[in-house]
């Protein structure tokens, strides 16, 4: 018996699915498993914010603890993607932390930034906003922070859907359908930064566990 055309392109279109041959890919760094920032799949890199004496970090089992320091992923992104990071918070009173999550692009005449900087977490002072550019706040500031955990684990989610963007904090929408004006490169390079009050020598205020980006477009190693 012959097997309808239309029957057997299906299967095709199927089998494709769910063999990956279309959709997205996923890199993930857990900072809590891995034993240093140096892979074969691209390294992290760690750069400094401030004078060497307010700058430090610690990498340990726990995960990656910075203070005036960026962490920058080893690869370059287009296209959509959804990009996700857990971090851990033991911040009130005195311990106060500050965590940033940067998308960058380093090829333009004028480096671009965009991003969320959640600021303050554990003070009265607390709040987030989100740039279209090093300068420019395209959201907020907005206090406190929504869906925040400032003692315990903590999921951000930054999703980019047809040149929009989302931002989920814990299951909480931050802000959605989000279109930047002056971050006009399909480019960008996931970074870290983060900074607590107290000495990461005797306190953990934040912590940043695991990387998980999604993506459908390109990776290619900076």
């Amino acid at each position: 018996m012959k097997i309808p055309r239309y029957i057997v392109l299906t299967i095709m279109l199927i089998t494709l699915l769910i063999s990956g041959g279309c959709g997205s890919k996923t890199y993930v760094f857990d900072f809590t498993t891995e034993e240093d920032l140096l892979r074969s799949d691209g390294d992290w890199e760690l750069m400094a914010s401030a004078s060497p004496g307010d700058s430090s970090y610690e990498h340990t089992p726990k995960g990656l603890v910075m203070k005036n320091y960026h962490a920058v992923a080893p690869h370059t992104y287009s296209g959509d993607f959804k990009w996700t990071v857990d971090f851990n918070l033991q911040a009130e009173g005195a311990d106060v932390a500050v965590a940033h999550f940067f998308l960058f692009s380093e090829i333009s005449a004028e480096p671009l930034i965009t991003g969320i900087n959640l600021y303050g977490v554990g003070s009265d002072d607390e709040g987030f906003y989100i740039l279209d550019s090093f300068e420019t706040v395209i959201l907020g500031p907005v206090s406190p922070i929504p869906g925040i955990v400032r003692n315990g684990p903590n999921r951000l989610e930054i999703e980019r859907r047809s040149g929009r963007f989302k931002y989920v904090l814990n299951g909480t929408v931050l802000t959605s359908n989000l279109q930047l004006t002056e971050y006009d490169l399909d480019l960008f390079i996931p970074v870290l930064w983060g900074w607590q009050s107290a000495d990461i020598s005797s306190t953990y205020s934040l912590i940043f566990k695991r990387v998980e980006i999604e993506y459908s477009g390109e990776q290619v190693l900076r």
